[in-house]
């Protein structure tokens, strides 16, 4: 991918209010109250995955201990993870399919308000 592509990819993502959390491979991430979080990652081929992840329940915290002996503090999360691929055509305006991709994801995740602000 080239230098360009990749600050225009970014310059995007920024615009759409997402944080760029690494550049190879580029991927950014947009937190919509506590509860959901919407994380991206773009390839150098134009490969899109987004995933959305809505949190349903309080996380829950408990100590174990290994058969080794050893101490673990685990926690639990109850999560609906909702995933979505598109491979980026020649001409394609990154932020409109960024914001499509959003909405159809919107659309599957039941309590969800179903738009992003």
């Amino acid at each position: 991918m080239t230098d360009k592509l990749t600050l225009d990819w970014i310059r995007t993502l920024e615009s759409l209010r997402y944080d760029v959390i690494a550049r190879e491979p580029l991927r950014a991430r947009k937190e919509y109250g506590t509860l959901n979080v919407v994380d991206v990652l773009l390839d150098p081929s134009g490969q899109i995955r987004m995933t959305l992840t809505r949190q349903l329940g309080e996380t829950k915290s408990e100590k174990r201990k290994s058969a080794t002996g050893r101490p673990y503090q685990l926690f639990i999360e109850q999560n609906k993870v909702i995933i979505a691929n598109y491979r980026l055509r020649d001409g394609e305006d990154l932020g409109a399919v960024l914001s499509e991709m959003e909405k159809e994801l919107a659309k599957n995740v039941g309590t969800f308000n179903g738009t992003f602000n």
